[in-house]
């Protein structure tokens, strides 16, 4: 904001100006109309402990300051920052931030998960309600198409050329690979999983060819409100310029997935997605965090965290089915 002294008379203009001034500085600090600030980015996040902390990236929850040649000189925290998914859905509070780690701590308040009178008042409210509807809305499209296909597959089987379902009953079923998680839905019916409400941190070392996990909102709600994963190995055990508190993995990271969890097979956190480099000829160059270095980070503003070593693979399908559950859309608001 530029600021014009006025060395004459205090007259009404320069009154308007003053109290236009205290007005705004008591909004920015006592809470935002929702209408007054628009959401400008967003990126994931994901519960680590079960009294309502979360994790996300450093740069999910600041926004970049650039100079007149648009260069970055430095950055400044968003003034809003809201949570949406896994039972949550409402403001939050930014506990600690780490510029050079690339992470920080949101927590969901006493009240922050529900709108203050004035920003029902403003509509916010009924935003994210809409939001939630869409989200309702969107899961019984989704579960209906899945029955309707089901039932004209199953219809159409029955109605096949009895020699052709002879000749697919006869055929010998062939086991793929070996590992449980590779045995289809009957090895996800087999896993009922855990209800987890949060996600431990397996401090257990990692190593080139381990199976990873990308969970988060892509994109954010651009192309579907829907939770995704992506899939891959870690390619290698540092980042970027040997950052050993970092890996590479093959599976994709993109726009709005930074600040996710990235899970290994048992279903327990390896890493947070922050990065990925983006140039032509380059491919599977994406990067996350080390739960390691997340777990320094955790104790040094002592939040509390579950510690846990490499655990039994899974099935993909309940390692999204479980995610659900403790990973959220980040939002930040100007």
């Amino acid at each position: 904001m530029k600021i014009v002294r006025d060395t004459g008379k205090f007259g009404v203009s320069s009154k308007v100006l003053m109290i236009a001034v205290i007005v705004g500085a008591t909004l920015f600090a006592t809470g935002y109309p929702a209408e007054a600030l628009q959401p400008i980015s967003t990126g994931s996040g994901f519960a680590v402990s079960p009294d309502g902390y979360i994790i996300t990236n450093n740069h999910v929850v600041t926004m970049d300051v650039r100079n007149r040649q648009g260069r970055v000189v430095g950055e400044k925290v968003c003034r809003g920052v809201s949570v949406k998914g896994a039972g949550h859905n409402g403001r939050v509070k930014i506990v600690a931030r780490d510029r050079k780690m690339d992470l920080a701590v949101v927590k969901l308040g006493s009240k922050s998960n529900k709108p203050s009178a004035r920003s029902v008042r403003r509509g916010y409210s009924r935003r994210l309600d809409e939001y939630e509807s869409r989200d309702r809305a969107f899961s019984s499209r989704i579960e209906e198409a899945d029955r309707t296909q089901g039932e004209q597959s199953s219809n159409l089987f029955e109605s096949g050329n009895s020699r052709s379902r002879d000749l697919f009953e006869s055929t010998p079923a062939r086991s793929f690979g070996g590992a449980p998680a590779d045995d289809g839905f009957n090895s996800a019916a087999n896993d009922p999983g855990q209800s987890r409400s949060f996600v431990p941190l397996n401090l257990a070392r990692l190593e080139p060819g381990m199976k990873t996990n990308v969970i988060g909102f892509p994109a954010g709600e651009h192309y579907s409100s829907q939770l995704k994963i992506n899939t891959g190995v870690i390619v290698a055990t540092v980042g970027l310029g040997n950052n050993s508190s970092a890996f590479q993995t093959d599976a994709a990271i993109n726009k709005g997935n930074s600040g996710g969890p990235v899970i290994d097979q048992a279903g327990n956190l390896i890493g947070v997605a922050v990065r990925k480099i983006i140039k032509k000829g380059v491919e599977g160059f994406n990067f996350a965090i080390k739960s390691e270095a997340v777990a320094r980070f955790l104790e040094t503003h002592d939040v509390n965290f579950q510690r846990v070593g490499h655990g039994a693979p899974r099935h993909s399908v309940n390692l999204y089915r479980d995610a659900k559950q403790y990973t959220v859309l980040v939002t930040c608001f100007n």
